[in-house]
């Protein structure tokens, strides 16, 4: 091995308020990573975490030979921020920089590092770091068998004892093509897992020194049902306790069996991608499921006492403007534990976004909007200061004062009905309770918070619509104007 190396590698936050920054603790997978591969080749490596540390890296923290930032599109600019002060502080240190977004903009991210690493680092980490490459982007190439990845090593990263909960991935790549999805572009169609026995030894660390829950990373951990079910049958076999959350579609519903076994494995509450109530704009988005099993799926994990996190994109071309109202009603019907409402976001790398760019509908390429909270394109025949007022009233009044009080009425009642039963409610299933309660109330002080912060941006997007309008919009025809000049949009923007 060449010179021990001193490391960091940087996971910047966003710069904008986003309404659930405040719960964005646990890390990339990524960092971690890299930083166990690090550790083991000899080197002196720490990852910092902007989200989790809650404030920004220090000078002192800086003081190393390496700095590597990781980054999502909404943060990568504040990575470029981190690499000018770092190259400032010490002209002869190396900058990496690798992620998502630098995979897809990557003649972009050469302008602030000394090599870009594209695709999966794992196997080109050590040699960037030992200065073995000289082109300027690195290619990191898909890794064949997940097992040669060395096991994460959360220690290396700074606070990692205050994770409120514990990260585990076990696959890469989706067999789905979602139009907005970036997945497939940089991880591939071909579906990589881990084996079951390298599953079940990440489960037994975690369980040896923590009792907290275990947070699933994989953008869809039932897609190969068969391996699910064997994972978690091996869980319950070897006793491990710790609770666990995961990211799954809705057709798991399908197969009822091992939604009871997720259940009896532990499984509090899963991420689901509903994306619209809409049948059409589900199609546009190339998503493969309808309303029926968006139902079914709902119905389903309820049965089984699984809380359930929905996630819906706003902004679809094919959603009318009532949308957003439609989708926070359906919500409180079905008793959604909590949502996400998300807005349609071209993200470089996405079929989405070339769709987009060659259509002119981009407002603009200030990344650290591209964060699913802020409008960032132009739906067809929208006003897009409309849009962005919808998304934010959409959570304003799923988590309302009135949805609050009547979620603790509920807790009071299942209380009772529950009452000694304590396993199920360790289990808890569904969040009705005085979590849920809790949720309610401080995403009203979020929501605001979110409004104050971003009255400049919705500024902006009122004048563009001035523009729009005064233009003719795009093939604005007289119905549209018509329907536009009803419902006050001119006069809410003309002054």
């Amino acid at each position: 091995m060449s010179k021990r190396k001193k490391v960091a590698i940087i996971e910047p936050r966003g710069v904008t308020g986003n309404v659930f920054s405040d719960f964005m603790g646990l890390p990339l997978m990524g960092p971690i990573y890299l930083g166990s591969k690090l550790k083991e080749a000899g080197h002196d490596v720490v990852v910092l975490n902007e989200n989790a540390l809650g404030r920004p890296v220090s000078m002192r923290e800086l003081d190393v030979d390496v700095c590597i930032i990781s980054a999502l599109t909404s943060t990568v600019e504040r990575g470029y921020d981190i690499l000018r002060e770092y190259k400032a502080l010490h002209p002869d240190g190396l900058a990496l920089i690798g992620g998502v977004h630098a995979t897809f903009e990557s003649e972009e991210a050469a302008l602030f590092a000394d090599h870009v690493m594209t695709g999966e680092g794992e196997e080109v980490i050590v040699p960037a770091v030992e200065g073995e490459f000289s082109e300027k982007i690195v290619d990191g190439p898909r890794i064949k068998d997940l097992d040669t990845i060395p096991l994460p090593d959360f220690t290396v990263m700074k606070g990692y004892e205050k994770m409120p909960r514990v990260p585990l991935m076990t696959s890469r790549g989706c067999p789905f093509n979602c139009s907005f999805c970036s997945v497939t572009e940089m991880f591939g169609h071909r579906y990589r897992t881990n084996s079951v026995e390298r599953v079940i030894e990440e489960f037994r660390r975690i369980s040896r020194y923590t009792d907290k829950d275990i947070f699933i990373y994989d953008d869809n951990f039932t897609a190969s049902p068969s391996r699910t079910r064997k994972i978690l049958e091996r869980k319950l076999q070897e006793g491990i306790k710790n609770e666990w959350t995961a990211q799954v579609r809705v057709d798991t519903a399908k197969h009822p069996e091992l939604v009871e076994l997720m259940a009896k494995s532990g499984c509090s509450r899963v991420y689901i991608g509903f994306e619209s109530i809409n049948n059409d704009s589900l199609d546009s988005l190339n998503k493969h499921q309808n309303i029926e099993d968006i139902r079914r799926a709902i119905e389903v994990f309820h049965k089984n006492q699984i809380a359930i996190h929905g996630m819906f994109i706003l902004g679809v071309d094919e959603d009318p403007p009532e949308t957003y109202k439609a989708t926070v009603d359906f919500c409180i019907k079905h008793k959604m534990d909590s949502v996400q409402f998300l807005m349609l976001t071209p993200l470089p790398g996405t079929q989405f976004y070339k769709e987009v760019v060659n259509e002119g509908r981009l407002l603009h390429r200030r990344w650290q909007y591209y964060d699913l909270m802020h409008v960032v394109h132009r739906p067809k025949g929208r006003l897009v200061s409309d849009v962005q007022r919808e998304m934010v009233q959409a959570f304003a009044d799923f988590y309302s004062l009135k949805q609050a009080a009547r979620n603790g009425i509920l807790t009071l009642l299942e209380a009772r009905e529950k009452f000694g039963d304590l396993r199920r409610k360790k289990q808890g299933t569904r969040v009705l309770g005085v979590q849920r309660t809790l949720v309610d109330l401080a995403a009203q002080k979020i929501i605001a918070e979110f409004k104050r912060a971003n009255q400049g941006y919705m500024d902006y997007l009122e004048a563009l619509d001035r523009k729009w309008l005064q233009e003719g919009g795009d093939a604005i025809n007289g119905e549209k104007a018509a329907l536009l000049a009803k419902a006050g949009a001119w006069d809410r923007l003309k002054h």
